[in-house]
């Protein structure tokens, strides 16, 4: 029995069309239509409208089968007849979608329409449907008191199956996730840099087609805890769609429904780097609902399950738990078949295990070879090879500048892959072996990473590589030779010389002895400020001594190290021409002039040592303290290292070390200074009356001294 049907389209036109059917069958033809209207938050897609011939178009029967489908709309039109035939009754399910059910992202669009219907024996049926917005959109307003009190903010709105991050850059967009009941965790950031946590205490409840407004603002001044309150605004984003279609044929048959990351022709993976997840690597499937799965085989040739000893031939629909297990350890990701799939799809997910291979120059280990064969319990089968094979990454290793230390070195590694594996290893000269060093302070910033290697031995060359993933061939390597631990001269202050310093009493010549740190001019490091309180002439009769007397010395037999040691101490002295002077000793690395003030700071020095270390005895004056300093210059004379350091009393010899803080690592060092002063007192104070024993055992009485500082064992250290 032949028919003659006529096919109604939406359009309101019409057309006839002679098909000759069989009894029970009904002709079918396909016309869709789009309408986007106006709504309270309208789609953000107003200078790119969605496109009708982008829509997926399903039929699925009555068991949930989905036996028609076309990729798009305009995959059907191209048919040179777009007209087919269908089984009457039903019920039958028209859905179209578009977009990624499970994407989250700033224009990650879903929209999902479905219309029931039944097809008439010998006549044709006309169904409409409405898409709309399927997963939720999601924005986050920040109140007037957070952007005013804090100087950075950011919100991570989380789902099952991903996130979106409000941070200062994205904080007036709005992004799309799936339907998920959602958790928002707050991060803010005061003036004075002190970070702020919150977490909302219940979830958010979301429904397809919902637009979440969260809106965020905090409380009263934060004490214990962050005050921060949030309201949650359901709006609504609808975007209709009218779809108009007849009916559809079902298949039955399982099928591969999609390759995401994969060339749909040859199977592969495209290029991805060593060591980072690839944007998408999964093989989807789907199966008839009035059958069930019987088995979803793996095969699997790589060198890595090789390794790692890994089961290489399973059914995932029967693995034994451990070895389930075992594979989601290495990233390989699939449903749990026991429990029973409550839709007709599934998928294996390899993105995490291709995050973790290591390239390798043999192609055929290169290469990891997974064979999936769907079959229902019916005995219809599909299969699907795919491969993944990773790409060496570059990696390359420099020395930052100035960056070799005496014991350390600064580093920079560079890669077009993950920085996070990026590692160093160095080969000292004369070795044949390579070590993984120590390090610290280490920072990643996109493709590079910086770290401090520690562990190293002066003076001595290293071989540099950069290692990725442990895999070391072909790694960069460079050749650097670190600093010598320099040390100042007359670090034990056992060399002086005695000078005489000559005056007048009345008419009489007199002389007072005085001593300078060093035997040869020429050699010297240190000098001393004495000559401050050595002013001159005097004339009122009294005892010399407490018109001249020299404020820095040394002493015999008082030594923490050796024989000698050097004393500095505060000193009060009377002048009938320039009236009384009170002067703190200063011993100091550079040079005096005629006056004891400093003609030059610091000496000739080409390394940077990280500390300094001293041993001395104080006697103070009252609640005084010594005052220590050390400065690191560079060529151009900036300040690239510093430290002060100030102590009380100390009755015995005691070992004192002072850490220099470095500003400036890039630069060398060109000259180094150290100033040991009797007192950090800006107005020293004395005793009067005092005797006092210096040098080769010479002792003064009725002397006016105050704090008295004695310095031995100066060492410069490098760590």
């Amino acid at each position: 029995m032949h028919l003659l049907l006529l096919v109604l389209l939406v359009s309101s036109c019409s057309r006839k069309e002679e098909t000759l059917y069989e009894p029970g069958k009904g002709g079918v033809r396909i016309d869709l239509t789009t309408e986007l209207p106006a709504t309270r938050a309208e789609l953000d897609t107003v200078a790119n409208p969605l496109n009708v011939d982008d829509f997926k178009v399903e039929i699925i029967n009555s068991k949930g089968v989905i036996f028609k489908r076309w990729n798009t709309y305009a995959e059907y039109k191209s048919g040179e007849n777009a007209a087919f035939h269908m089984n009457a009754g039903g019920p039958y399910t028209l859905r179209a979608t578009y977009g990624d059910s499970l994407a989250s992202g700033w224009s990650a669009w879903f929209f999902k329409g479905e219309a029931t219907f039944t097809v008439p024996a010998q006549d044709v049926v006309s169904v409409s449907a409405v898409c709309r917005m399927a997963n939720i959109k999601v924005a986050v307003a920040y109140g007037e008191d957070m952007t005013t009190d804090y100087k950075e903010y950011k919100t991570t709105v989380t789902s099952r199956r991903g996130s979106l991050v409000f941070d200062m850059a994205h904080k007036d967009e709005a992004g799309y996730m799936p339907a998920d009941p959602l958790t928002v965790d707050v991060e803010l950031t005061d003036h004075d840099g002190k970070k702020w946590y919150f977490r909302n205490s219940a979830q958010v409840q979301a429904a397809p087609g919902d637009f979440i407004t969260l809106s965020l603002n905090t409380k009263a001044e934060p004490e214990q805890e962050l005050g921060l309150s949030l309201t949650v605004d359901y709006g609504t984003n609808d975007v209709e769609i009218p779809v108009d279609i007849s009916t559809a044929l079902p298949t039955e048959a399982p099928s591969i429904s999609s390759l995401e990351g994969f060339d749909a022709e040859t199977g592969a993976l495209p290029s991805f780097i060593e060591g980072t997840m690839p944007e998408a690597a999964a093989v989807n499937f789907t199966w008839d609902a009035r059958t069930t799965l019987a088995s979803c085989r793996l095969k699997v040739t790589s060198s890595y399950f090789d390794e790692y000893d890994l089961p290489k031939d399973l059914d995932l629909c029967a693995i034994e738990v451990n070895q389930g297990e075992l594979l989601r350890q290495h990233g390989i990701e699939f449903p749990d078949f026991s429990k029973g799939l409550t839709g007709q799809q599934a998928g294996i997910e390899f993105e995490q295990f291709a995050q973790n291979l290591a390239y390798n120059a043999d192609a055929a280990a290169n290469t990891h070879t997974f064979e999936i064969t769907v079959t229902d319990n019916k005995g219809k089968s599909v299969s699907r090879t795919v491969t993944v094979a990773p790409a060496q990454a570059s990696k390359s290793v420099t020395v930052q500048p100035a960056g070799m230390w005496a014991r350390r070195a600064y580093i920079s590694l560079s890669t077009d892959g993950d920085a996070q594996k990026l590692g160093v290893q160095y080969q000292k000269q004369g070795s044949s072996a390579w070590t993984d060093p120590q390090t610290a302070d280490v920072l990643v910033d996109g493709g590079t990473k910086t770290l401090t290697v520690l562990g190293l031995e002066p003076g001595t060359s290293y071989t540099f590589r950069a290692v990725y993933n442990k895999y070391q061939s072909e790694a960069t390597e460079e050749v650097f030779t670190t600093e010598v631990e320099q040390q100042v001269g007359n670090a034990g202050f056992e060399e002086w010389t005695t000078e005489k310093f000559e005056f007048k009493y009345i008419a009489t010549s007199k002389s007072i002895n005085w001593y300078r740190p060093w035997t040869a001019q020429t050699d010297a490091w240190w000098d001393s400020n004495s000559k401050k309180t050595l002013p001159g002439y005097y004339s009122t009769v009294g005892d010399q001594n407490k018109k001249n007397f020299p404020c820095v010395a040394y002493i015999e037999n008082d030594a923490h190290e050796d024989s000698r040691s050097a004393m500095v101490y505060t000193v009060r002295v009377q002048d009938y021409q320039f009236g009384d002077i009170v002067q703190a000793g200063e011993l100091f690395v550079g040079t005096a002039d005629d006056s004891g003030n400093h003609k030059s700071d610091g000496h000739a020095f080409e390394n940077r040592p990280s500390a300094v270390s001293f041993a001395y005895k104080y006697q103070p004056y009252g609640d005084e303290t010594y005052r220590v300093e050390i400065v690191v210059k560079a060529e151009d004379g900036t300040v690239i290292g510093s430290a002060v350091d100030m102590q009380g009393g100390s009755s015995s010899w005691d070992d004192r070390k002072v850490t220099i803080n470095y500003t400036d690592v890039t630069k060398k060092a060109a000259s180094i200074y150290l100033s040991f002063k009797a007192s950090s007192a800006d107005t020293p104070g004395y005793n009067s009356g005092v005797s006092i024993t210096v040098a080769n055992n010479q002792g003064y009485s009725n002397c006016n001294i105050g704090s008295i500082l004695y310095v031995d064992s100066v060492k410069l250290i490098y760590e």
